[in-house]
């Protein structure tokens, strides 16, 4: 209720509210084994994105350091290894609970 930054708090606090009702309707939504799929596809879409901004244009980067240099697409520099983390983590579950053509996927 009290900030001495009410504006980016409110922003922050809907975006936090948001994001748990959002997950709570995947959670509903979809099975434990398609919730892995779907997470890994978002994490994979996200570390892709990342590194076609770096490769294709990065001075397009969202975040920039000090000189120019590129920083990421994340809100901070640190961000991407957890969104790579996690797609490697689901990653291993597909690869663990597939044969065939999800394994390979999985793998890739």
């Amino acid at each position: 209720v009290w900030s001495q930054v009410p504006y980016p708090t409110l922003w922050r606090s809907l975006l936090f509210l948001g994001t748990t009702v959002f997950g709570l309707f995947l959670g509903r939504r979809f099975t434990s084994d398609s919730l892995v799929v779907v997470t890994l596809t978002a994490m994979m879409i996200g570390v892709v994105v990342s590194l076609l901004v770096v490769w294709l244009r990065p001075e397009r980067g969202v975040m920039q350091r000090d000189g120019g240099f590129w920083a990421g697409i994340y809100f901070n520099r640190n961000s991407l290894a957890q969104v790579a983390a996690l797609a490697i983590l689901c990653a291993a579950l597909v690869m663990d609970r597939s044969t065939g053509a999800r394994l390979v996927g999985g793998a890739a």
